[in-house]
């Protein structure tokens, strides 16, 4: 008897789909739970489809969340070392929302792969939203491009700063008490240059010996404190914003500012936070 049980124990056949069922029902518990948005079986041959679809679609219905059979992963530079031809993987996720963006993604990336556009900053932003949608921080998806596919993270590098001539304009700051934060930044050696009306009741103040300008305003009843936006001066704003445009980027603008006559543009970086560029 012990030396039948050892052998079913054995059976490779056995516990290789016993370990895969395993490693799927961990991955429903984290969507159960959400911790995770959506998380990949191992990649598996086609042919062991039928013995595995009936476990993952009971372990899936047990903790109430869903999974997707798909047969042609989307590839990024995350796991440019795994080889995907010819296996398939089951999807598990919780929310519908997760599985329309991952398609959509997949789609954008087919895309700009037929328009030979997929380099650079629009590589590397797919591999990022693909590393969001599998619950990964942002510094460990850089940490993995990096080490996957060194180029494209250096090459992107280079396409974003080579030859832009960036240099910082100003630095806009959303202030509670306009008198108190010049009072502020007196004492860490700023100049008051003058009051304006600029977006509301605000000022200038200058770095000494240079040409950076802070800009301060005070807040009104919908507006936080803090850092508004930074901004840079570009010797040619249309073709930088062309340039950014090709790496992938959402820009606003060109524009010219009703207030202060100059053109401009913004956009938004991966957290959220305002940039703007000038002509210089």
């Amino acid at each position: 008897m012990a030396e039948k049980m050892s052998e079913e124990v054995m059976d490779p056949r056995s516990f290789y789909i016993g370990r895969f069922i395993g490693a799927v029902a961990a991955w429903c518990e984290a969507a159960r739970a959400e911790a995770k948005d959506m998380s990949l079986s191992s990649p598996f041959q086609p042919t062991d489809h039928d013995s595995l679809i009936t476990y993952v679609d009971k372990v899936t219905k047990e903790n109430g969340v869903k999974f997707y059979l798909e047969k042609s992963l989307m590839t990024t530079d995350l796991f440019a070392d795994v080889d995907m031809t010819g296996k398939w993987v089951f999807m598990i996720y919780k929310k519908d929302q997760v599985m329309e963006e991952y398609l959509a993604l997949k789609a954008e990336k087919e895309r700009l792969e037929g328009e030979g556009k997929y380099h650079g900053q629009r590589r590397i932003n797919i591999a990022m939203k693909m590393g969001r949608l599998l619950g990964y921080s942002d510094s460990y998806i850089r940490q993995r491009v990096e080490e996957q596919n060194p180029s494209v993270s250096k090459g992107a590098e280079q396409s974003i700063i080579s030859g832009k001539n960036l240099g910082l304009d100003h630095v806009h700051i959303i202030v509670k008490d306009l008198e108190e934060a010049i009072s502020f930044h007196k004492l860490l050696g700023l100049k008051l240059v003058r009051y304006t009306e600029h977006g509301g009741r605000s000022c200038m103040m200058q770095v000494p010996s240079s040409p950076i300008i802070f800009e301060l305003q005070q807040a009104n009843n919908i507006e936080n404190p803090g850092l508004n936006h930074m901004a840079f001066s570009v010797v040619d704003l249309d073709v930088f914003c062309k340039e950014l445009r090709d790496e992938g980027m959402s820009v606003d603008g060109p524009v010219t500012s009703k207030a202060t006559g100059r053109r401009l543009a913004t956009l938004r970086d991966p957290h959220g936070l305002l940039w703007q560029m000038v002509q210089k």
